[in-house]
């Protein structure tokens, strides 16, 4: 844990230590206003700009088991100013390398709701995110609970904040309250995003003396906005735990599916999100619903090989679950070729405009799934897609084989067809419409190191 101490001259500084019973002490003796004595004490540089917190210096002092300090209790004559927190601007944050840490005082615009996974599913988003200090504990269960927030600062700009596990259970925040966070972690996951781990201070509707003109200025500017302002997203990082905010426009430009196939979006280990619009050519009616996990925060299948395995999920009782696996053609021109995009619950539920339970108990009646799928034909959309790199293995050759998914977090209707009048228009050319849109499946020749089909949608964002 660290300390900042400031001296008679109003010099910051910071103070470490990594010895448990050091760390217990100072956490019993030690608040804030304290005035410490330390002796024969350790100074070393800060290894690196981004564990020197803001306006201190570029040392710190080590507290080690042996080394002798104590709280100091008789008069003293000088006055301490008080300790400046200094905040950064989320439109700073996609900035910052993975693994910084920063503090961040905001409005809350946006909180979604727990979502449930298991860790062996678990995203290496890769990208520096292993400096990351993410110490959500996971439970013996195997679970990993996250609940995301988005927060807004007077830059106008939105960024996610990730809660995991007992976070996420106890937070309490509202829309539209203050939110202070102290020691929190940038993350690349999805563009970007904040983590809170075990050493984040969280404060809502703070009052600290040191605080209070920031909060003061933040809550002026929040109630002076016009009704339906939008704000903008730091880099248009949505998720399906959190969803797409009416009021927030993505910060990166919409897209062409020429564009998006052209790209290197979600190769290696990055989990990349982007804004891609277009039509609906072909829905694929094949395995549309399957059973999921009881749990209504897990869309893992609640059967094969690929089943979820969360031990509090399978002791799970009620009624049997179903979601919807949607898989899209979706291109723009003849020429720019087709997008496979994948649709899970409870997106696809709401393009449908039918809950997936519905759909399963006429599923037999080929007329009444028709009339539910073939209405999003020629349909033109706006959709926020994460990309990653999936990695199967085909049984009959014994090799590796790696494709890029695509799956969609968020989607709008466009309903004037002339949104896409001149996007990404060409000259009509003789290729196939859907003959590149996407690598042959490989339903029977495959084992999956990710999940298959039915494995829902429990990204790690």
């Amino acid at each position: 844990m660290h300390l900042i101490v400031k001296d008679a001259d109003n010099t910051a500084m910071k103070v470490t230590s990594f010895k448990e019973d050091v760390c217990e002490r100072l956490l019993e003796e030690v608040q804030e206003g304290s005035i410490l004595h330390i002796a024969n004490c350790k100074i070393q540089p800060i290894k690196s700009k981004r564990f020197q917190p803001p306006g201190t210096l570029e040392r710190e002092i080590i507290l080690e088991a042996d080394s002798p300090w104590r709280v100091h209790t008789g008069a003293y004559e000088f006055k301490l100013a008080p300790l400046k927190i200094e905040f950064t601007s989320l439109d700073d944050v996609r900035f910052l390398a993975p693994g910084s840490t920063i503090n961040v005082l905001g409005i809350l615009v946006g909180i979604g709701k727990i979502a449930s996974f298991s860790t062996e599913t678990r995203v290496d988003p890769g990208g520096g995110a292993d400096d990351a200090p993410d110490e959500a504990e996971v439970p013996a269960t195997g679970e990993r609970r996250r609940r995301e927030l988005q927060v807004v600062d007077a830059s106008n700009f939105v960024t996610r904040v990730s809660l995991w596990n007992n976070a996420a259970d106890s937070f309490t925040g509202q829309e539209h309250q203050v939110i202070m966070l102290l020691n929190v972690v940038v993350a690349p996951y999805g563009g970007v995003t904040l983590n809170v781990y075990k050493k984040t201070v969280i404060k809502l509707t703070p009052n600290d003396p040191n605080t209070k003109d920031a909060v003061a200025a933040l809550v002026e500017w929040y109630d002076s906005l016009p009704p339906g302002h939008v704000h903008t997203h730091a880099l248009g990082g949505y998720s399906a735990v959190s969803g797409q905010l009416p009021n927030v426009r993505p910060r990166t430009f919409c897209k062409t599916v020429r564009e998006v196939r052209n790209s290197s979006f979600g190769f290696g280990n990055r989990v990349e999100t982007f804004n891609v619009m277009g039509r609906i050519r072909r829905v694929d009616k094949n395995g549309v619903v399957y059973r999921a996990c009881r749990s209504p925060d897990c869309n893992k299948t609640a059967v094969g090989p690929n089943a979820c395995k969360i031990e509090a999920h399978q002791k799970a009782r009620g009624p049997k679950r179903y979601c919807y696996t949607l898989r899209l053609s979706v291109g723009n021109g003849q020429s720019s070729g087709s997008l496979p995009i994948t649709v899970f619950s409870p997106l696809a539920d709401s393009m449908l405009n039918t809950e997936a339970q519905e759909l399963w108990k006429v599923r037999k009646i080929d007329c009444d799934v028709d009339a539910v799928i073939d209405p999003l034909y020629g349909t033109s959309w706006w959709f926020t897609v994460q990309a990653r790199t999936r990695r199967w293995f085909s049984k009959t050759t014994g090799t590796a084989h790696d494709e890029i998914q695509y799956n969609a977090t968020g989607a709008v209707r466009l309903e004037n067809p002339e949104d896409l009048e001149g996007f990404d228009s060409d000259a009509d050319s003789d290729e196939e419409e859907d003959s590149d849109a996407s690598a042959p499946r490989q339903e029977d020749d495959e084992e999956g190191e990710d999940d298959d089909e039915e494995s829902g949608n429990d990204d790690d964002d």
